[in-house]
């Protein structure tokens, strides 16, 4: 294994466990303002309008971040196992 390689494993953890750490502190914040959303709705659709946009308002960039660390793994370890081949 060259020092690119161990770099480059080192990156996809860090990454990947820095998005988790970014989503789990973000997701209370996030649930908060999204339930704060739904106040002033009068029917059930602008309930769950109000929700979404709230919670996707302060989720959606770590949520991107977390599916883009998710892919960088998985293309990792296809890397590796077609070099073990």
């Amino acid at each position: 294994m060259s020092f690119d390689d161990k770099v480059g494993k080192l990156f996809e953890n860090k990454f990947f466990s820095i998005s988790i750490v970014v989503n789990i502190f973000v997701f209370p914040l996030a649930y908060f303002i999204g339930c704060m959303g739904t106040d002033a709705a009068e029917n059930q659709a602008e309930a769950w309008e109000g929700f979404l946009f709230g919670f996707l308002l302060l989720q959606g960039i770590p949520l991107l971040m977390l599916i883009t660390s998710i892919g960088i793994l998985i293309k990792g370890k296809m890397s590796i196992s077609k070099t073990i081949k």
